[in-house]
């Protein structure tokens, strides 16, 4: 190294500089999104066990529930065939109308076939 190199590396001055405050944005805490619920297990459906004839009566009701105080869904005209399934009660037979609508109707009514 020469003379005035090492003059010149002597000479040389730190020179403090002042650094800028640098803000940090502050980050939002995170959040747990609430995962939806699994879908319901399928409902097992009535299964079909036989089929039938309403008889005896100019209309039966196909009702909501097993019950005679239950809502009519509709009414289903004498000669109408109908799906029997094992949802049934002792009075009550599971039906499947012609239409697909399903519900209940009242076993003196339907003749098996």
């Amino acid at each position: 190294m020469k003379n005035s190199e090492k003059d010149t590396e002597k000479n040389v001055q730190i020179k403090e500089v002042e650094v800028p405050e640098v803000k940090v944005p502050e980050v939002p805490e995170p959040t747990i999104e609430k995962l939806p619920a699994p879908p319901a297990a399928p409902q097992t459906l009535p299964k079909i066990t036989e089929k039938g004839i309403v008889v005896d009566c100019a209309g039966i009701n196909l009702r909501e529930e097993p019950s005679l105080s239950s809502v009519v869904l509709e009414v289903i005209t004498k000669g109408s065939r109908v799906m029997l399934d094992d949802s049934g009660t002792d009075d009550f037979y599971g039906v499947t109308a012609k239409s697909g609508v399903s519900g209940f109707c009242l076993k003196s009514f339907i003749k098996v076939y």
